[in-house]
């Protein structure tokens, strides 16, 4: 069962009431989380830009804790775990994977920004277009990506 729907451009992110988050639609930027699939049985996930281009059907994002929120920009994606940590993961040409770079990721990566910041915990994250946004418990807020 879904319990939450979040679009994007062309993905939509899907987390169910077992707190799994799920991705469809395109991956032509890593943007789904799923890394890439080969084979006729789609086995063998690789971190390349080899990645599959699309999917159909929903596919567990892997690597990820329970998950409380996401988010989805135009080619990136966001995750927030039930513990507070920030994942993302897709084009990150603006910086807007809040990485400190402007890599693409094809599978989840944790943010290292928010390691250490002990009692704190991030709860909403949200995406625009090349930006990121993220919220704290003291409701401290957090940009990451274009601004102009």
């Amino acid at each position: 069962r879904v319990e939450e729907v979040y679009a994007g451009e062309r993905h939509t992110l899907l987390l169910g009431e077992d707190k799994r988050l799920y991705a469809v639609g395109c991956n032509k930027y890593g943007q789904l989380g799923v890394g890439g699939r080969r084979g006729p049985s789609n086995s063998g996930v690789i971190g390349t830009k080899e990645a599959v281009q699309s999917l159909s059907h929903p596919l567990p994002v892997e690597g990820l804790p329970k998950i409380r929120d996401a988010a989805c920009g135009a080619l990136h994606s966001l995750a927030v775990s039930d513990d507070g940590r920030v994942f993302s993961w897709g084009i990150g040409l603006y910086g807007n994977l809040g990485h400190g770079d402007r890599e693409t990721q094809w599978l989840p990566k944790e943010l290292s920004a928010f390691e250490g910041l002990y009692g704190v915990k991030v709860v909403r994250v949200a995406a625009g277009t090349w930006h990121s946004m993220i919220l704290n418990d003291l409701g401290d807020v957090y940009c990451c990506g274009r601004n102009d």
